[in-house]
């Protein structure tokens, strides 16, 4: 039997040679690729251990610094508590320091009961030697009422008029 004018051991012979050859080719690809794998996964856990070389330096630094990061916070409530103690005091001691300026301006300030009185032991006129709430000024004395001034308005000009 032929086929293309050539006998059918011949082909049979060129088609087994030709597979052999695709076959070798696929192989040497194939070894190629692996070979560039392999090369990949060789820098892949190359970089993974200095990754984890990395994180284990930076673990060994981050815990002392929260540690110190808990003192500070822990030293800053306790200096808040001593604040609110102390802001607590002030606001204790503002009420008091109130109320007795309110007792004092009572009895010195306001109506001025104390200078009235020894104005009327000297027989002065108690309203003239009167002090003005909340000062040692003397008071002055009231004015007669005064009638407001009238505006004095101008009249328009006709600029027509001579």
């Amino acid at each position: 039997m032929t086929i293309l004018g050539m006998d059918a051991p011949t082909v049979t012979g060129w088609l087994l040679a030709l597979l052999t050859a695709a076959g070798v080719v696929v192989l040497v690809v194939l070894a190629a690729v692996l070979w560039r794998a392999r090369d990949l996964l060789a820098t892949a856990d190359t970089t993974l251990k200095e990754a984890n070389t990395t994180v284990v330096e930076l673990r060994g630094q981050i815990v002392p610094l929260v540690d110190k990061a808990n003192e500070t916070v822990e030293q800053v409530n306790t200096e808040l508590a001593r604040i609110s103690t102390i802001v607590e005091t002030v606001e204790g001691i503002a009420v008091t320091v109130g109320s007795v300026s309110d007792t004092v301006n009572g009895f010195f300030g306001g109506g001025s009961a104390l200078a009235a009185f020894a104005a009327r032991l000297r027989g002065g006129n108690a309203q003239s030697d009167t002090l003005q709430p909340g000062t040692s000024k003397p008071a002055k004395p009231k004015s007669k009422s005064r009638k407001p001034k009238k505006k004095r308005t101008r009249k328009p000009r006709n600029q027509w008029s001579a």
